[in-house]
């Protein structure tokens, strides 16, 4: 098998920052460059749309951007991703939900990356 075959899925849920989703893209596709010369990263990506994401945080309507966030996690869970990320710290508030939602999940919660690091 080769080691395209073996690598794992990515799912991102994005667009919350367009910036930090394009840097997790970037930096996920460097780092398996570097270890698979020639390759890049499995990666799928839904984008939720930041304008209607605000518009609802603003109303105080929190069960509607959750919801929505949960929606996206669906897509990409549908798409057959391994393990997810959320490439927003905001987006966060859906956590609970996803892991509830999808106990079984690989989540990489932002709380643990920053745990790992200090």
């Amino acid at each position: 098998m080769d080691d395209k075959a073996q690598q794992r899925i990515c799912g991102i849920l994005g667009g919350l920052s367009y910036v930090s989703t394009t840097d997790y893209y970037n930096q996920m596709n460097e780092l398996v460059g570097k270890s698979l010369p020639g390759h890049g990263s499995c990666i799928n990506i839904v984008s939720v749309d930041i304008f209607s994401y605000i518009e609802l945080l603003n109303k105080n309507q929190s069960t509607e951007v959750v919801n929505n966030l949960l929606d996206a996690v669906h897509q990409l869970v549908k798409s057959g991703i391994d393990f997810l990320l959320i490439a927003s710290n905001t987006g966060h508030i859906a956590a609970p939900r996803i892991t509830e939602y999808y106990p079984n999940l690989v989540f990489i919660h932002i709380s643990d990356a920053v745990a790992y690091a200090v």
